[in-house]
């Protein structure tokens, strides 16, 4: 009874597949423009790397505000391509491999009419990836597929081994990330940066704010 998917599903080439839709793993959330925005993993879950089609989505609702209240439940839009970002980036190889070293989406952020998602996984050598595209593109109605030429890719150099647990926008069109451990290596601390704009290809202006002292791993 839900509404239509929008967008086309990509089916990941994880080990094991299943066809129920079960929880919405919500990895990221960001609230803009009226809207509350949740992204799935888009990552292979458990010791199984089983495929569940709820870990790849990206929805959104209106939420209540001062001047505008809702009457009942909100409307959810969701779509199937959050996937299309990662297969029309450099991490496409990544897509359906298994935790560690598949795709996995952690942090999610919103500004300037684009969604940024921060990869917890694939890590380059001494660098992490964030994503992004169009809103209305990836929330366009239709089974159409998102355009390469929509997504532009960042590459961070936070460290070896070192991935995104979170994004944050500010309003200045910037983002604060939280970096930390791809799995659980007690060598690589958490840290928060700051990403000033405009925000270009190659993370220009990147700075370390703080290392948090914590003797949590995972």
């Amino acid at each position: 009874a839900t509404p239509k998917i929008t967008g086309t599903q990509r089916v990941a080439p994880c080990k094991e597949k299943d066809e129920d839709f079960g929880e919405f793993d919500g990895e990221g959330i960001a609230i803009a423009d009226g809207y509350v925005y949740f992204t799935g993993s888009h990552s292979c879950s458990g010791k199984k790397s089983k495929y569940k089609p709820s870990s790849y989505l990206l929805a959104r609702f209106a939420h209540s505000s001062a001047n505008a209240f809702l009457d009942g439940d909100p409307a959810v839009e969701r779509t199937w391509r959050g996937a299309d970002m990662l297969l029309n980036s450099r991490v496409k190889d990544s897509y359906g491999k298994k935790k560690g070293k598949g795709t996995n989406i952690e942090g999610l952020a919103v500004t300037g009419g684009r969604v940024y998602v921060g990869l917890r996984t694939p890590v380059g050598k001494k660098k992490a990836y964030i994503l992004s595209a169009p809103v209305a593109e990836l929330f366009a109605r239709g089974e159409q597929p998102l355009s390469r030429k929509s997504v532009e890719p960042i590459s961070l150099k936070l460290g070896k081994g070192v991935g995104i647990r979170d994004l944050a926008a500010l309003e200045s069109g910037g983002l604060l990330i939280l970096s930390g451990p791809t799995i659980e290596q007690e060598e690589s601390p958490y840290k928060i940066w700051h990403l000033p704009p405009p925000l270009d290809a190659k993370g220009a202006g990147l700075v370390e704010l703080a290392t948090i002292k914590t003797d949590a791993v995972a």
